[in-house]
């Protein structure tokens, strides 16, 4: 988890390049390029977390959380989020021309393998049976970083073309339908950060149980223990006045 964290943080201030452009309408605007090799080492590295954190994480639990509400909800404003910030930067590349198959490759692995899956992982983090301050971290530093690109997105990003979608009878613009699916995100990982903090080992699953060390069968309290000691000997006084008694009666 660590390693994928600084993975990202470095690919996210080295790797990428803003690239300038002029649309045919004569807009200037600024398109984020994905290096491929970025691309690769992330996808490397997440998903080899991935299959180290997986040995952490029971498969039934994991299809529990995965069916969940709040996973579901994370997942599809992942996947509209991701999709509307690819949508938007392949368009605006073929459109001033400057989008290369290497550039496009990488975004659309990018967008498919590395993030989606990334936000799914955080999502499902009620199945890894690992310490607390890990599920902390790594929720609080995703929430941190949807929260900046939330920012920045809605404040002084300028990569965003006017290009809207429609479906049916509505349309929008791209940045739009990231805006909203970042701020859905934002209000579930911060729904988990708060219950993580509040020290529950689930944030998506509403159950009473909680995580032990090892299976163990709960014996008798000590207050059931001492009760029935306390009758045991009551009982034994009982029977020996009772045995008294009856020797005296005898002629």
């Amino acid at each position: 988890v660590a390693l994928t964290t600084l993975t990202f943080t470095v690919a996210y201030f080295t790797g990428d390049a803003d690239v300038p452009v002029v649309l045919d309408s004569g807009d200037s605007m600024v398109i984020r390029r994905l290096p491929l090799h970025d691309t690769l080492l992330e996808l490397t590295t997440l998903w080899f977390g991935l299959a180290l954190i997986l040995h952490r994480t029971p498969r039934g639990l994991l299809r529990m959380t995965f069916c969940s509400f709040d996973s579901l909800a994370i997942l599809i404003n992942a996947i509209l989020q991701n999709s509307a910030v690819c949508w938007n930067r392949l368009s605006l590349g073929f459109e001033a021309g400057v989008m290369t198959p290497t550039w496009a490759v990488s975004q659309i692995l990018s967008t498919t393998l590395v993030y989606v899956p990334a936000v799914m992982i955080v999502a499902n983090f009620d199945a890894y049976l690992g310490p607390m301050w890990i599920k902390l971290v790594v929720v609080g530093l995703i929430f941190s970083c949807y929260t900046y690109n939330l920012l920045v997105i809605c404040l002084v990003s300028k990569e965003w073309g006017s290009r809207q979608v429609c479906f049916w009878w509505y349309c929008t613009e791209a940045r739009g339908i990231a805006v909203v699916s970042m701020f859905n995100i934002i209000i579930f990982l911060g729904k988990m950060l708060v219950s993580y903090a509040s020290g529950h080992d689930m944030a998506t699953l509403v159950t009473s149980y909680r995580y032990t060390l090892a299976p163990h069968s709960a014996g008798p309290s000590c207050l059931k223990r001492l009760c029935t000691c306390i009758m045991r000997r009551v009982r034994r006084v009982g029977d020996r006045i009772s045995a008294h008694a009856l020797q005296r009666q005898e002629p």
